[in-house]
């Protein structure tokens, strides 16, 4: 009679526990789903150091590789190039080209631009630019911006002339204003250039004229995020957060518990087209959607 009572406890816990599951929210059967759902995964890199979603096209390049390679939103291989590239490790797009940070062996930094309209595999043009050692770039209507990461420092330039404009008065230590080590640059709507650290686990807003604007703390490690209308997203270890630019405050977080590979464990690069997410984990990137 002991062991039937035994047993029939196992069985209880085993039947009770099971609505414990946490499965992950991006899993439509979850009971907190939350209207995004793992499609899957493409891409085989060696080490992907950046990549951007422009017109239905992901453009990603890797630094191992020296090469960059198109997809299409669903990850379908389109093509891929190389040997024009040395360590490339930033790029970004607008309307017609894609802007690729380029470093030398003798750590001469190079803007290499695809002109993505007619032949976005040939070097369209090349801009030496008077930076060491960039790192990351971001592009508006009539400049790009490059971040180093050897020291934090913001440059800006003139896309047609490839000029520089601006040094911006960055200052290394630990105040509002302050950056340690950037990690990723973007264009945030009205002007404000932002800029992540890596170190110090936030991310500043600065106006185009290089103005400090304001500081945003993060309580988590942070390597890449994307502006989304008023909202940062941003990978993190504990999942994906996203979080209101104005207020500073956490909007919700997903991605953050469960099993598969719907489950985001690290900082990483992220774009989105729309209602659909891509992130990567070096190797290859996660694709997200309704």
């Amino acid at each position: 009679m002991r062991k039937f009572y035994i047993v029939f406890f196992i069985i209880f816990l085993l039947l009770n526990c099971k609505q414990l599951d946490r499965i992950n929210p991006t899993d439509p059967k979850s009971s907190t789903y939350i209207g995004i759902t793992y499609k899957g995964t493409f891409g085989n890199f060696n080490y992907l150091s950046d990549f951007v979603v422009k017109d239905e096209f992901l453009y990603c390049i890797d630094s191992l590789k020296e090469d960059c390679n198109k997809y299409d939103l669903s990850g379908k291989h389109e093509f891929g190039w190389f040997g024009a590239f040395t360590n490339p490790s930033g790029i970004d797009g607008d309307e017609n080209y894609i802007y690729v940070i380029n470093t030398s062996i003798t750590t001469q930094s190079f803007v290499l631009i695809f002109d993505v309209i007619t032949n976005p595999s040939t070097v369209y043009l090349v801009k030496q630019v008077s930076t060491n050692q960039g790192y990351k770039i971001a592009v508006d209507s009539s400049y790009f911006y490059i971040a180093c990461s050897s020291t934090p420092d913001v440059y800006k330039y003139d896309k047609i002339t490839g000029n520089l404009i601006l040094d911006f008065p960055v200052i290394e230590g630990n105040c509002n204003s302050c950056l340690s080590r950037i990690s990723a640059i973007e264009i945030y709507s009205g002007g404000k250039i932002l800029v992540a650290d890596s170190v110090l686990k936030k991310i500043v807003a600065f106006d185009t004229s290089g103005n400090f604007v304001k500081n945003i703390p993060l309580n988590f490690d942070i390597e890449g995020f994307a502006v989304k209308e008023n909202t940062l997203i941003i990978p993190s270890y504990e999942g994906v957060y996203e979080i209101s630019y104005e207020s500073g405050n956490v909007i919700k977080k997903w991605g953050d518990f469960g099993e598969g590979n719907g489950k985001i464990t690290a900082p990483a690069i992220i774009d989105f087209f729309g209602d659909k997410i891509y992130i990567s984990n070096k190797t290859s990137i996660k694709y997200f959607a309704p």
